[in-house]
């Protein structure tokens, strides 16, 4: 990947790392489940115990005295990896420094999913054993560090999952959830791409669903994500809106930098279909900064009842062409 410099844990330098793109770049890909290490001495992370309505994530939280055991049912954890995330997190990396000339910066968890999870708060994710969490706190330590590269300019985060869900359906989280999408209520301050929204010249639910949207070019390149303008609602089916990176890290609460959750369906985490994934969503993240971040998203539209007018600008970024 020729990054500029690799960034490693402060405690374990084998268990997460920075690689540190070009410093022009205002991308960074985060693969948070990834990984596969599983040193010994890290407990597996199970299920978390029901105390006093809610849940404590301890390996000693059970009491044989008190009748606290451990409840998978009210304080589950899931420590299954997302299969060929890292090979697809690389390979967007590869493809948007040969379609823009610059790395983007790309930070990764090298620890199997069930002795971290970095996605989590500090306790579900490390159930406090030291180790872990000294762990948790270098990785988000290594995202700040890369932000920090944008120098107070606006950029975006990309953190890339998996699914199997049976819908099939590949996803983009905004820290919006489904009850809000199925009822068409959108508050650009409640997701993690606000910053976004307070730069474009256009409403706000287009960086969601119409011509602007991320979604929006995926669907031109051959890959179709929910939510869209073909695929609006999630209605009674799961749908990931987004977990502890996005909403820590992108302008949900403050600040420039935007991110966003990506969720791969396992259809196209596999050996032969992992590179048309990562080649769609490459060319759809630079289409999407070129118009949004860079063009401030000037672009024809009606915002009444969902209905998209067609765009009054030629085709965006006529130069990305197959690659």
């Amino acid at each position: 990947m020729n990054p500029v410099a690799i960034r490693y844990c402060s405690g374990n330098p084998t268990y997460c790392e920075l690689r540190e793109g070009h410093p022009e770049s205002n991308i960074i890909l985060i693969c948070p489940h990834g990984g596969k290490l599983q040193p010994k001495f890290i407990p597996n992370r199970d299920a978390g115990c029901f105390i006093k309505n809610e849940c404590v994530f301890s390996h000693t939280c059970e009491n044989s005295q008190k009748g606290i055991k451990k409840n998978s049912t009210a304080c589950p954890i899931d420590n299954i990896n997302d299969i060929y995330t890292l090979d697809i997190t690389l390979d967007v990396a590869r493809r948007i420094k040969k379609l823009t000339g610059k790395m983007p910066h790309v930070v990764i968890n090298n620890l199997h999913r069930n002795k971290l999870d970095v996605n989590r708060d500090l306790g579900a994710g490390t159930f406090h054993v030291p180790e872990a969490v000294q762990s948790w706190q270098d990785f988000q330590q290594l995202i700040d560090i890369a932000k920090s590269n944008f120098n107070g300019h606006m950029g975006l985060i990309l953190d890339i999952h998996g699914n199997s869900r049976e819908e099939g359906w590949n996803m983009f989280g905004y820290g919006l959830s489904s009850y809000y999408l199925n009822r068409d209520i959108i508050y650009p301050n409640s997701t993690t791409i606000d910053s976004l929204g307070k730069h474009v010249q256009v409403p706000f639910v287009e960086l969601l669903l119409g011509n602007n949207s991320l979604a929006h070019f995926m669907s031109q390149n051959g890959v179709e994500v929910m939510p869209s303008i073909n695929n609006k609602k999630p209605e009674d089916k799961p749908y990931f809106s987004g977990g502890y990176i996005i909403k820590r890290h992108g302008s949900q609460r403050k600040g420039l930098i935007d991110a966003i959750q990506v969720e791969i369906h396992e259809e196209y985490r596999n050996s032969e279909q992992c590179s048309i994934f990562a080649k769609a969503l490459a060319k759809s993240i630079v289409q999407f900064m070129e118009l949004n971040y860079a063009n401030k998203g000037v672009i024809e539209t009606n915002q009444s009842n969902y209905t998209y007018g067609k765009s009054n600008m030629s085709e965006i970024l006529t130069y990305v062409k197959d690659f």
